[in-house]
């Protein structure tokens, strides 16, 4: 029989947790029942207070996964840089817990739907699960499976198997500096300061071990997501418990329902609870990834100085570690006129890394392109550049080399080299002719050989002829401009 998970949940208000509301958690403990009310009850008993601290700091594996829509289906802007800041934040949250959140690999980048409900989400993971670290999955929009907006949702440490745990993010509100601790402070077994399955909390705190969220040292609360509760981050309300006394709720608490931007602290018996989790439910997660291969690339030299009729020998040094298999990866190797851009690609080929830290040299000529003259140009080599594998880091999957090309020696028009074998070479050097160009080439007695149109698009042009196939002889080669007296002839002997 299929596990029902519980889910912790937040709804969405608006497109972010910024005023309080209601209907941000749908699932509290009240949702339970039978054997999973009873693995809760049971939970709480072994987990109450007093809990032990921990000065340590271990480090917990993450597996970021941000989903994208398919198609034309559109799509909100989030980035790996959004996660790597909103883990930092986190971090800061749990070090007193002895919690380091890391991201195992490179994050996953994956085509899927628009929205997300329970049971998209449990299919997804399924299809995405990567054993041994916390799955987050980062997605453009969340409902339940009635339709109503969420803002996230995590499952307690008690209910189910580790392969059927993960936490799915709206993107509008993974960026908010508090949902996604939140959600982890769930998965490590906190519950909402507001909760009332266990009975409701006093506000003198007579029973706070055993009602309430069941931790002493966090006011009780009334719900701060209710109407007319909060005005900013500010406790407006006049809410009174059974006794009459009134609430004075923790306002600044991760796991209240305040605004996100007001919540910034774990209580210390929180934080005790999540180290006692992360030692024994969640002992399961790793502490390290050197699982994923990790592949490396260094190129020979970082700067070349050269003429356009230059051929470059480049090589480059490729290693693969920490793996325990081959991996087929594609090297492509780009040209481009500025350091971040795309450019040309000049180089490809699939290479199968080998596990260890031998070393897989590849080198190649590259014939620089016609519309490279004089100027400063970027070769970047890039290892695996359209994320077929998981890696513990890309951060050295990149080699650049800046090429200059100075033809500052080269006359304004000539050819080389004379006599040719295989190849001629046509150089030109003219400010006012940017425009189609005609090169022709003709035999000693005027009969025409081999013809071109072509563009001249800035002031250099350099041209690599393949006259293989001429016969040995005499030769005039001709260059006239479209619309322009211009002109250039040249005579060489084809060897």
């Amino acid at each position: 029989m299929r596990t029902v998970l519980l889910l912790v949940i937040f709804f969405l208000s608006g497109l972010s947790r910024t005023d309080g509301q209601s209907s941000w958690c749908g699932s509290d403990l009240s949702r339970l029942s039978g054997k999973q009310w009873e693995q809760a009850r049971a939970f709480a008993e072994r987990v109450r207070p007093p809990l032990e601290k921990t000065n340590n700091v271990d480090s917990v594996a993450v597996t970021v996964h941000i989903i994208n829509p398919s198609g034309n289906s559109g799509g909100i802007e989030f980035t790996v840089e959004d996660v790597e800041r909103e883990i930092e934040i986190t971090n800061q949250a749990f070090a007193g817990a002895g919690i380091l959140f890391f991201i195992c690999g490179t994050p996953r980048i994956l085509n899927g739907e628009v929205i997300y409900d329970f049971t998209k989400g449990d299919a997804l993971n399924r299809f995405s699960y990567i054993p041994n670290t916390i799955n987050i999955y980062f997605v453009n929009d969340i409902i339940t499976n009635s339709g109503q907006g969420l803002c996230g949702y995590a499952q307690f440490p008690f209910v189910d198997i580790p392969e059927n745990r993960y936490i799915m993010m709206n993107k509008l509100c993974a960026t908010d500096g508090a949902t996604l601790t939140h959600e982890l402070g769930h998965f490590y077994g906190l519950f909402h300061t507001h909760e009332t399955r266990f009975g409701q909390e006093l506000v003198n705190r007579s029973n706070c071990g055993k009602a309430g969220d069941q931790m002493c040292d966090t006011a009780a609360d009334p719900n701060l997501g209710r109407p007319n509760l909060m005005s900013g981050c500010n406790y407006i309300g006049e809410v009174k418990d059974q006794d009459g006394d009134a609430y004075d709720p923790p306002v600044s608490n991760f796991m209240s329902y305040a605004p996100a931007n007001c919540q910034h602290f774990f209580s210390e018996e929180q934080k005790k609870l999540i180290h006692e989790i992360h030692q024994t439910e969640n002992a399961y997660i790793t502490r390290n990834c050197d699982f994923y291969p990790d592949f490396a690339i260094r190129q020979e030299v970082d700067y070349l100085k050269i003429r356009s009729d230059s051929d470059i020998n480049l090589s480059y040094d490729l290693s693969q570690v920490n793996a325990e298999r081959g991996y087929n990866v594609v090297l492509k190797i780009h040209l481009a006129d500025k350091p971040d851009g795309i450019g040309l690609l000049v180089y490809e080929e699939v290479l199968n890394l080998q596990p260890g830290k031998s070393v897989f040299p590849i080198s190649f000529d590259l014939n620089f392109p016609i519309t490279r003259g004089t100027g400063v140009y970027y070769l970047k080599a890039v290892i695996d550049a359209d994320n077929q594998v998981i890696e513990r880091t890309e951060r050295n999957n990149n080699a650049l080399t800046i090429i200059e090309v100075d033809n500052s020696q080269l006359a304004d028009g000539l050819i080389f080299p004379n006599p040719a074998g295989d190849e001629l070479k046509l150089f030109l050097r003219n400010e006012r002719a940017l425009r189609h160009l005609n090169i022709r080439i003709f035999r000693y007695d005027g009969r025409l050989v081999w013809a071109e149109e072509n563009y001249k698009s800035q002031s250099e042009f350099f041209r690599r002829i393949d006259i293989s196939a001429l016969q040995t002889g005499l030769y005039l080669i001709a260059v006239d401009f479209e619309k322009s007296e211009d002109t250039y002839a040249f005579k060489f002997f084809k060897q």
